[in-house]
């Protein structure tokens, strides 16, 4: 489904656009204009598009309210979602808004930590995005045992910071970078099986990160 901007989101999809503002007068979502918000979720619509990935078993590390993965599940109706999130508030929020929704039936959360999801949830998934889930270590360490091989992660980036993403440390993960399409956005492709030392405990890959 191509969908480009904001008013066009709005348009065909009236109820989560209504859903996402809630939230963010709950504080599940940051300050900054909600426009902002679903046009950096749209981004990542694009790149997957560009990468020619329009379905399949998605997970969102963390998403808060939501965010990128609900407005990828709209512009994107062959993928079916499991939101990771540790924070029961937010995950009963989302429960909320994935049921005014009506997508009960392609989109579940998961409650607990993503080093536990990485266990009990491994190798089932095509894509992994997070936004703002931590730093790059981190994240790959979390991301990488959800992916099955040939897989893809995605993240949104600060420009000209492609050098957190070392490829010798990503490829312990079994991780290895693809082209930058976005400068916005920085994605991955799991080439081999991640090993299953990996991910650490909870708390050991923000407090001691590969790289």
């Amino acid at each position: 489904m191509h969908i480009n901007s904001v008013d066009e989101l709005t348009a065909q999809f009236p109820a989560l656009v209504a859903e996402l503002e809630r939230s963010q007068t709950l504080g599940t979502i940051g300050p900054r204009d909600l426009e902002d918000h679903l046009q950096h979720a749209l981004g990542y619509s694009a790149v997957l598009t560009a990468l020619g990935i329009s379905s399949g078993k998605c997970a969102d590390l963390g998403p808060g309210a939501g965010l990128p993965s609900l407005v990828i599940a709209a512009t994107l109706p062959a993928t079916d979602w499991t939101l990771i999130e540790r924070r029961e508030r937010s995950v009963a929020r989302l429960d909320i808004t994935i049921s005014r929704v009506g997508w009960i039936d392609k989109v579940r959360c998961w409650l607990g930590d993503a080093e536990d999801a990485g266990r009990d949830l491994r190798d089932q998934f095509d894509l992994v995005v997070a936004r703002g889930f931590g730093p790059p270590a981190m994240t790959a360490e979390c991301a990488a045992p959800l992916l099955r091989i040939g897989g893809t992660l995605l993240v949104s980036e600060p420009p000209g910071e492609q050098a957190r993403w070392p490829t010798e440390g990503l490829l312990t993960l079994g991780l290895t970078p693809n082209p930058q399409i976005d400068p916005l956005y920085w994605s991955a492709t799991k080439v081999l099986t991640t090993p299953d030392n990996f991910p650490r405990r909870v708390g050991v890959p923000r407090r001691k990160p590969l790289w």
